[in-house]
């Protein structure tokens, strides 16, 4: 009969890389904002002004696919780290299942 194994330590431990890059992603979201904030028309002239807006408009939409980045990664962790939790408590109670009776 096929059998499928779970180390749950390592699903702890993928569960906290996760956190660790969506919180990374967060930072540079973060980051990104102040960027955004400090981008200035080079000139007081139409193109200068049209760069900027359009530098401004790209910033902006790479922190919202970020931040989306960042939301994805952290809802996976959160249901890798519910399937973990379920497999280990599913593995304690098979383990004191098929324990032997003491005498």
């Amino acid at each position: 009969m096929p059998s499928v194994t779970i180390n749950p330590g390592a699903l702890a431990q993928a569960v906290s890389n996760l956190a660790m890059i969506a919180n990374a992603l967060t930072m540079a979201g973060n980051y990104s904002c102040l960027t955004t904030q400090a981008i200035k028309a080079p000139g007081d002239d139409c193109v200068s002004r049209d760069a900027r807006e359009q530098l401004f408009e790209h910033a902006q939409q790479c922190r919202k696919i970020i931040d989306a980045a960042a939301h994805t990664l952290e809802a996976h962790a959160s249901h890798l780290q519910v399937a973990a939790t379920m497999y280990s408590d599913t593995e304690t109670d098979n383990a004191i299942t098929i324990l032997p009776e003491p005498n």
